[in-house]
């Protein structure tokens, strides 16, 4: 048997639940193997801590109160939801409408910036032609 396998059954090797031959099998691995006696070990001292401790009695109308807080956080995170949906469709909506007067704005400039040179580039090339030829 492996540590894997064994270690799954430790609980029940703990409790006296395995049967007899799955008892003897983890017994024998327990025998050889030290990390999984140490696992049985830290096991034990757990259980006896669990088993130490006082069982708490819950204080009167705790379930009364706690359903009573659980509806009430359901009445307001209801109040702020539609508000909210309301405020983002808003906002995407007014970054939609800047994106689309923006892009016009850009468009406008950026023919008017590309005509204006252009011609710049046209007079440059007409005066550079003008230039050779006067210079032969």
């Amino acid at each position: 048997m492996d540590c894997k396998a064994t270690q799954k059954k430790l609980p029940a090797y703990l409790e006296n639940t395995l049967s007899g031959m799955e008892r003897d099998l983890v017994s024998k691995h327990l025998s050889t193997c030290e990390a999984c006696r140490k696992q049985l070990e830290w096991l034990v001292v757990l259980d006896k801590e669990l088993k130490s401790m006082q069982e708490e009695t819950p204080k009167p109308y705790l379930f009364t109160r706690m359903k009573a807080r659980m509806s009430n956080e359901k009445q307001v995170v209801m109040w702020w939801q539609p508000a909210g949906y309301t405020i983002a469709a808003s906002l995407v909506m007014g970054l939609m409408a800047g994106i689309v007067i923006g892009k016009l704005t850009i468009t406008k400039t950026e023919i008017v910036a590309a005509e204006i040179g252009l011609n710049d580039v046209f007079n440059d090339v007409q005066l550079e032609s003008t230039y050779q030829f006067t210079s032969y």
